[in-house]
């Protein structure tokens, strides 16, 4: 399941899924489907020789044997934590990501609780702890306007860190707004990620998003979990703005936000004006 031939034909399956655009940029997009997933696969085939990573997202949705797998993977990790998660999860997937030889990704975090999986090579992984003098409420908000890098790694902070080194076999848990930075070996490495979301999380998002807004319009929030009628009214309000029925992860998280792009344009324009 995890030979490079094997998963550029998954690559390909990928594009299967409607929201298929999502991993993609508005230049690649306009090159055409055929194209994309044409190139994506000979990314996945060539990885050795490149210098990007490849990410296939929701693989659990493109193809059966993925979505077993899937499914078993979830199962032993709710096993092994104890803990029956899996009734109260809002979204959820695997995610396969196929990395160059010595690739550094990214400093970034995710929305949802992560089990990170090695397959293949190795991989050092440092996770940093959700908390405010690692990732700012400012880098949370931006996040949540739909800003997957939205975090900004200062030098200060990488004594903060845990590191691990994966090898296949291993696995680490990385927690919903924990940070990470992650190098491969001297092989191509490939590994899988279990993600899932859970209501409390969804929540937050939704006040973090309010916050954003205000924000950007000169006020200072309040961060969630300090004032629970203040994050009740600000959760009902991106909720009226959000997809009644979402069907993609995309769409629950992010669709008010998107919706909200042009008219906060607007108003941070009449706020200026006000202020001359």
């Amino acid at each position: 399941m995890f030979e490079l031939e094997r998963l550029g034909l998954l690559a390909e399956k990928t594009f299967d899924r409607s929201d298929w655009m999502r991993d993609f940029t508005p230049v690649q997009r306009s090159l055409g489907q055929t194209v994309v997933r044409n190139r994506l696969r000979e990314s996945v085939l060539d990885i050795a020789a490149g210098d990007e990573w490849v990410v296939l997202n929701f693989v659990d949705q493109a193809d059966p044997e993925y979505q077993a797998l899937y499914e078993q993977v979830l199962a032993d990790i709710e096993r092994a934590a104890g803990n029956q998660f899996r009734q109260k999860m809002t979204w959820a997937g695997m995610t396969i990501f196929i990395q160059p030889p010595g690739f550094a990704a990214p400093y970034h975090f995710d929305h949802s609780n992560t089990f990170v999986l090695q397959v293949r090579g190795a991989k050092n992984l440092k996770v940093f702890p959700n908390e405010r003098h690692v990732l700012t409420e400012e880098e949370i908000e931006d996040y949540y306007r739909h800003n997957p890098l939205a975090a900004k790694f200062r030098t200060e902070l990488d004594g903060a860190g845990t590191d691990y080194l994966l090898r296949p076999g291993a696995g680490v848990h990385n927690p919903p707004l924990s940070p990470r930075l992650t190098r491969t070996g001297d092989e191509v490495s490939v590994s899988i990620s279990i993600h899932y979301s859970l209501p409390e999380a969804d929540a937050r998002a939704h006040v973090y998003q309010a916050n954003y807004v205000l924000r950007k319009l000169g006020l200072r929030p309040t961060p969630p979990g300090r004032s629970h009628s203040l994050d009740k009214a600000k959760r009902r309000v991106i909720r009226a703005l959000s997809k009644s029925r979402p069907s993609t992860f995309d769409e629950a998280i992010f669709s008010a936000v998107d919706r909200l792009g042009a008219p906060l344009r607007a108003a941070k324009r009449i706020v200026r004006k006000f202020r001359r």
